[in-house]
């Protein structure tokens, strides 16, 4: 039975990748996950396909569509033999996330059981793993621990969040809406404090998504306005706040972080200044990738107007490289000819750059950009690349970045492989809004 499941997701990934398909014309999340998934089910080893596709998986039930979520997952499920431990186990563990989230606690019991069961049978790197990630997840959710569950390090300092959450699910699931808030808001609280940090953008989104459940949309702004305000509130927010279909909360959440950033980059004397001008970026991209280039341009202004008095911002690899990025947004918002005047100061801070790895960096990402300055220029150099793969490799981010669909789609119809259609349509989540997470 094992080995004609096999050989149907063998015929299932010919399909996907010799077929011509529709490809999302949009930089929102929710069909690009889709697309994604399609390639996870029909992957022609079912484990890779299920492993490629945990953090997808909750991206979409983040989305609001939750249930089409756990019928995927259930599907990716099902085409595992029953000796498959990994792909099971992770799986299970995002099941068990996004029915806590609906809530349905009997439904996530059942997923972490169905982990706790792959345990003893797993490959030792597959049950360390599952040894620290299942008693850290009943903890961050208030539930029991399980003696089947083992544990690797105390999570003690989890405790106290996850019963402010299990506590709002309880009063979800009992009606009392205003208890669920008040749940919530000692969740909001708690979150400054929450390590391990890659976790910390789905915690979050998990809190706004609970507010949203409750139906307090002013509760839900003043929650993501204290999380700017503490730091708390990534570019990963804003996208998916999107995807969310919270389209206008979207864009004040971007509006709102660029002038927090902006004013700190007035007050700040850090010469880390690469680091805030990096998140002002990334905003302003979500507006380009969204067809809100006026809204990037007018901010864009701002910063530009501002920066020559940012007492943080000195010569060297931070004072290069803030010049080298808001240079390639410029270009695409103004011209490549504004760009380069950006660009030859961004060289100039580089040569004072003492350390000399830094300076080589440095030096060399501003003259990339002088030698093609511009997305425009960048993309006609990638498509000039001989090699059909580093081509294509150069041209999806580039294309991605620039909302450049139609010409996108066109480069992956061009895809002949499993492989390699894998890896240019995860490249594009990445550099979508709200895409780029690790957990």
């Amino acid at each position: 039975m094992a080995k004609a499941k096999r050989g149907a997701g063998a015929r299932a990934v010919s399909r996907t990748v010799g077929a011509k398909r529709k490809w999302p014309r949009t930089a929102d999340l929710r069909p690009w996950l889709e697309c994604y998934l399609d390639l996870c089910e029909g992957h022609s080893k079912p484990g890779q396909g299920g492993l490629r596709a945990c953090v997808p998986l909750r991206q979409l039930a983040e989305c609001g569509r939750e249930t089409a979520a756990l019928a995927r997952l259930q599907r990716l499920l099902d085409r595992l033999p029953p000796t498959e431990c990994e792909a099971t186990s992770f799986l299970a563990l995002a099941g068990a996330e996004i029915s806590l989230d609906l809530p349905d606690l009997r439904r996530a019991e059942t997923f972490l059981e169905l982990a706790e069961s792959r345990l003893k049978r797993a490959a030792p790197r597959v049950r360390r793993a599952l040894e620290i990630r299942l008693p850290r997840l009943r903890a961050m959710n208030g539930l029991p621990d399980s003696p089947a569950a083992g544990a690797v390090g105390s999570n003690t300092e989890l405790r106290p969040l996850g019963e402010d959450r299990q506590a709002a699910r309880a009063a979800l699931l009992a009606g009392d809406r205003t208890a669920a808030a008040r749940a919530l808001q000692r969740v909001l609280k708690r979150i400054p404090d929450f390590d391990p940090f890659y976790l910390k953008a789905g915690l979050v989104l998990s809190l706004l998504q609970g507010l949203r459940r409750v139906g307090d949309e002013a509760a839900l702004q003043k929650s993501l306005a204290w999380l700017d305000r503490n730091g708390q509130a990534s570019y990963l927010v804003t996208g998916s706040l999107r995807g969310m279909g919270l389209v206008d909360l979207a864009n004040e959440h971007a509006e709102d972080r660029v002038a927090r950033l902006r004013k700190r980059l007035k007050q700040d004397a850090d010469p880390n200044v690469h680091f805030p001008v990096h998140e002002i970026c990334d905003e302003l991209w979500f507006f380009v990738q969204t067809g809100q280039p006026e809204t990037a341009a007018r901010l864009l202004q701002q910063v530009l107007r501002e920066m020559p008095r940012w007492p943080g911002l000195r010569g060297g690899f931070a004072g290069s490289g803030v010049l080298t990025e808001l240079a390639e947004l410029v270009a695409e918002l103004d011209s490549p000819e504004a760009a380069c005047g950006l660009l030859g100061l961004a060289v100039e801070a580089g040569r004072a750059e003492p350390d000399r790895g830094f300076r080589k960096g440095a030096l060399q990402a501003a003259k990339a950009q002088l030698d093609a300055p511009g997305l425009t220029a960048a993309i006609a150099r990638a498509g000039a690349i001989k090699s059909a793969p580093k081509r294509r490799e150069a041209l999806i981010p580039l294309l991605t970045r620039r909302a450049a669909w139609p010409e996108l789609a066109a480069v992956l119809e061009e895809i002949p492989t499993q492989d390699e259609l894998f890896e240019a349509v995860h490249g594009v989540l990445f550099r979508l809004p709200g895409g780029s997470r690790l957990a």
